[in-house]
């Protein structure tokens, strides 16, 4: 059955979800850069090892995503949600209370895994049963959450920090994640609506005709969604080196820091933007016309000497992200089908986080060796026209199945 009205458990499971994403991801991966410097220096511990376990959690994050379809055919919906949350809270709380590198390679292994388990695989899965239309918009809303905590749970981290110490902020974080958790928790819903005696937010028959239940995916289509995935995820990874971009070109700090805020913002902003657009327009002219802008910007970048130009810049290039979450995401249910989605997607999001984190390291030895990033831009507009080329040709095969 399906509702064309949207009721108090559609929006319950709406905030559940963006409350998981903001503990999920908001809360592990994306502050966990705040520890670094505090813990390695009163551990003793070199940079490079603390950014390591922090990869071990992002590598561990990707895995955890495999196993979700997994837990969810064979545990009830709310006994997965609850592991995944006293995990994380669990290995959280314990971070706050290590004395050596060994112990944080593993809670961060573990945290990676409970984290993956309810992250975007999870999440998606779930929209794509409880939602069949503005099914774009509540995935890229529920996705934004994850740049959105951090961007305003930073800086309150930060102080947490600076004014009572790392371990009080592992302390308090195991608790933030517990809360947030809980509204996915404490609310009747489950994998689907049928379960909790619910219906479904708008017309099932007609999404099923525009996209078809099949599960079997051919291997060109997965070979293709990986690709654009991977370079999705290479494009999003220099933004974290804008601050020495920014440098590279002769720029104040101040504005090195005003470039990766500005892409932060158009991180979560892209997100919301790219999935109004595919509900209005489809997902093949949205992410055409996205990749086109992120081109403009990327080129942009490349000639900018001034800081408002290369601020301008970041913040175009920031709508990156938008592609290689909910663009991925949309694509993948139309080439795939909701049938084959469950199949595909987890292998499709650890292709974004592997590539993400290889981009990182590739763009530092790029600017190693050459001292500036300008064949890191001109790599990136190769990766958005092959994201292009692909988006034509899986919309433009699908078009030919339908007929």
């Amino acid at each position: 059955m399906s509702d064309k009205r949207m009721k108090g458990i559609h929006l319950w499971l709406i905030i559940g979800l963006c409350a998981s994403m903001a503990a999920g991801v908001g809360l592990t991966t994306n502050i966990a850069g705040l520890f670094l410097a505090p813990v390695s220096e009163e551990l003793g511990l070199s940079r490079a090892s603390m950014s390591a376990t922090m990869s071990t959690c992002n590598i561990a994050f990707s895995l955890g995503g495999l196993f979700t379809a997994w837990m969810l055919r064979k545990c009830r919906f709310k006994t997965v949600v609850l592991l995944g949350a006293t995990v994380t809270a669990a290995a959280t709380l314990l971070l706050g209370n290590v004395t050596s590198l060994w112990q944080i390679f593993v809670l961060q292994g573990i945290r990676g895994l409970s984290t993956g388990l309810l992250g975007m695989v999870f999440a998606t899965m779930v929209i794509n049963q409880w939602f069949f239309e503005n099914t774009a918009l509540i995935t890229s809303i529920v996705m934004s959450f994850s740049g959105l905590a951090s961007a305003l749970l930073s800086p309150v981290f930060n102080r947490i920090i600076e004014t009572s110490g790392w371990k009080i902020g592992y302390y308090i974080s195991a608790i933030a994640i517990a809360l947030l958790y809980l509204l996915l928790i404490v609310p009747k819903v489950g994998l689907t609506p049928e379960s909790v005696s619910a219906e479904a937010y708008g017309n099932r028959k007609e999404t099923e005709t525009s996209q078809p239940q099949q599960s079997d995916v051919s291997i060109i289509v997965t070979v293709l969604l990986l690709t654009f995935a991977s370079l999705g995820g290479l494009t999003t990874s220099v933004v974290q080196h804008f601050p020495g971009v920014a440098r590279s070109k002769g720029l104040t700090g101040d504005t090195g820091a005003l470039m990766l805020s500005v892409a932060m913002l158009t991180n979560t902003a892209g997100k919301i933007l790219l999935g109004a657009m595919i509900d209005r327009i489809g997902v093949r002219r949205s992410v055409l016309i996205m990749s086109v802008i992120i081109m403009a910007g990327t080129a942009g970048m490349l000639a900018a000497t001034g800081s408002l130009l290369a601020v301008i810049c970041a913040g175009i290039i920031g709508l990156g992200y938008s592609v290689a979450t909910v663009g991925v995401s949309m694509l993948t249910r139309e080439a795939a089908g909701v049938g084959g989605y469950n199949k595909v997607y987890p292998f499709v999001s650890m292709a974004i986080t592997i590539a993400y984190a290889a981009g990182t390291t590739l763009s530092g030895a790029v600017y190693d060796k050459y001292s500036h990033y300008s064949y890191i831009f001109i790599a990136m507009l190769v990766y958005q026209t092959v994201i292009m080329l692909i988006t034509l040709y899986l919309t433009g095969r699908k078009k030919q199945e339908r007929r």
